[in-house]
């Protein structure tokens, strides 16, 4: 990229460019925290939707960060036709709470325990996760039907379908609502403060300041938090410091209409990646 070129682009680095080492350091601790909450937040969300305990719900989140971990190794250093061989982060996919939510829900009101269900929507996972590496060796053929237009659509649907998700966290999440709490000025606010802190950031001049918006905002929010008493550590007391999770602790269990209905959303994913 010529330098005539960057100066009407937004970028702060070309391909080949090597930014200092601090500014190095920001970017990698925001990619951090920007992967961190993605990766942990469905599980969360999922946990309290249902109602599951905080052990199940850790459990939760620890598989879905060692799921994250093994799956960008084998991306990013590719082995044989497995993994792509980029900087592919891969983490947990928002697209799959709601529909998480949905068959949970219905399960539970069929009388199922907590196991169970755990048990039924990662064994639905398991296998859908099979259904996108088939779906991957067909792509080239399918790059005739799904146009960017296609697939930009798609993208765009899944993005506005998020945006009940993003509300309910803006003002406090399930919790709040099981609570009663639900859009408090508290909440509201500690959102706000965040958003205000990562747009201001980024609108600056300083690469390093732009770079670090993400993190910078996260800790403002987390430290002011912790100031306004929003943030609770009595369901940790009980929890070990360290903890190996257990692939299928809770079984293997494996429903075909939860299939289905989950299965349509990991094709989607597809066409997700393809549009992304």
């Amino acid at each position: 990229m010529s330098k005539t070129t960057r100066k009407h682009s937004d970028l702060i680095y070309a391909l080949e460019d090597k930014p200092p080492f601090y500014q190095t350091l920001m970017g990698a601790v925001t990619h951090l925290l920007a992967i961190f909450v993605p990766m942990v937040t469905p599980a969360l969300i999922v946990g309290g939707a249902l109602g599951l305990s905080t052990e199940t719900t850790a459990y939760l989140v620890s598989m879905a960060m060692i799921a994250s971990g093994i799956g960008t190794w084998l991306q990013v250093n590719r082995y044989g036709p497995i993994g792509s061989g980029l900087l592919s982060i891969q983490s947990v996919n928002f697209s799959f709470v709601t529909v998480m939510i949905a068959l949970g829900s219905a399960m539970k009101k069929d009388g199922l325990h907590e196991e169970l269900i755990v048990s039924t929507l990662l064994g639905v996972s398991f296998v859908g996760a099979f259904l996108v590496m088939g779906s991957s060796f067909v792509l080239p053929y399918l790059k005739r039907v799904i146009t960017p237009t296609v697939s930009g659509v798609v993208v765009l649907m899944i993005g506005l379908s998020l945006i009940k998700v993003g509300i309910i966290d803006f003002g406090g999440g399930f919790s709040a609502m099981s609570s009663g709490t639900f859009g408090k000025y508290e909440n509201i606010g500690l959102g706000l403060l965040v958003l205000c802190v990562i747009v201001a950031f980024n609108c600056s001049k300083s690469p390093l300041l732009r770079m670090s918006g993400i993190a910078i905002g996260l800790l403002v929010g987390y430290a002011v938090a912790l100031m306004l008493g929003m943030v609770d550590f009595t369901a940790l007391e009980n929890l070990p410091l360290i903890t190996v999770p257990i692939p299928f602790k809770y079984g293997f269990s494996f429903d075909l209409h939860a299939f289905v209905l989950a299965g349509t959303i990991y094709l989607l994913s597809v066409l997700e990646a393809v549009g992304d």
